[in-house]
């Protein structure tokens, strides 16, 4: 049996995504509509905004370059 290890550095399963003020709008930069901006729950690890229409999250950092 193999010898159980702890990783080096150690794994991050939620990344520290910028997180947007609550209320904060911003539209799917694919398909230009509204987007929903998730709740910053510690037990939801994905990105803030997520677009009803394109299926896809989105973080701050993608949609400021």
């Amino acid at each position: 049996m193999n010898e159980h290890h702890t990783p080096d550095p150690a794994l991050k399963f939620r990344p520290d995504y910028k997180w947007p003020d609550e209320g904060t709008e911003r539209n799917c930069p694919q398909c230009e509509s509204a987007m929903q901006l998730n709740e910053n729950n510690p037990a939801y690890y994905g990105k803030p905004w997520w677009c009803p229409q394109c299926q896809f999250q989105f973080s701050e950092e993608e949609l400021d370059k």
